[in-house]
């Protein structure tokens, strides 16, 4: 009953418990509507599958889908029981951002435009956010970027530059920059110890 969500060029790595491991299916779709369809459906890359998602799943894996229509019906009962609503307002701003900054690292995050859509100026909203955690929204989102480089180095099957892009970086050279300067070493050094 869990899914989650791989949005075009994301790279993503998972692995399976040995002691339990599990299978898993993927369900590929593009179109004119399909980012569209994406924005609306969830806003976090862990979302649980309804019920009727699952179902539509197990009918389509048995193969008793026979047409473009029925195929489309089983992606939209999939979609439709992972959708969450947005909230139009939310009663903890600093833990609907932390929460948001947590679940979409990978992504180009833009603060102001986050502080925005939460109703505050960048600058109030920088203050009550260090307030709250101890440090700015970017120091906050540059350090979860590089707990999750840390995992993907020692994993060791990426390279530097696809670890770099993987966590939200645009520019490998700032990746390393900081990582070295809040880690004190370099990501290849890391990895190598």
């Amino acid at each position: 009953g869990s899914a989650f969500l791989i949005r075009p060029d994301e790279t993503t790595t998972y692995w399976s418990d040995e002691k339990e491991p599990w299978e898993y299916y993927w369900i590929s779709f593009y179109g004119h509507h399909a980012d569209e369809l994406m924005k609306i459906t969830a806003n976090e890359r862990f979302v649980p599958c309804g019920k009727s998602g699952v179902i539509a799943l197990q009918n389509a894996l048995t193969g008793t889908i026979s047409d473009d229509l029925e195929a489309l019906h089983c992606l939209f009962t999939v979609l439709r029981s992972i959708h969450k609503p947005l909230k139009q307002t939310a009663p903890d701003p600093i833990a609907t951002t932390t929460h948001y900054l947590e679940n979409n690292y990978f992504r180009d995050v833009d603060i102001g435009q986050l502080a925005s859509q939460l109703g505050f100026s960048r600058a109030y909203f920088s203050t009550l956010f260090q307030k709250r955690t101890g440090e700015s929204p970017y120091h906050y989102l540059t350090k979860i970027r590089l707990q999750k480089a840390k995992e993907y180095l020692r994993a060791g099957n990426l390279g530097i530059e696809e670890i770099a892009f993987s966590v939200g970086f645009s520019c490998v050279s700032r990746f390393s920059e900081l990582f070295k300067k809040y880690e004190g070493v370099s990501p290849l050094q890391y990895r190598k110890n």
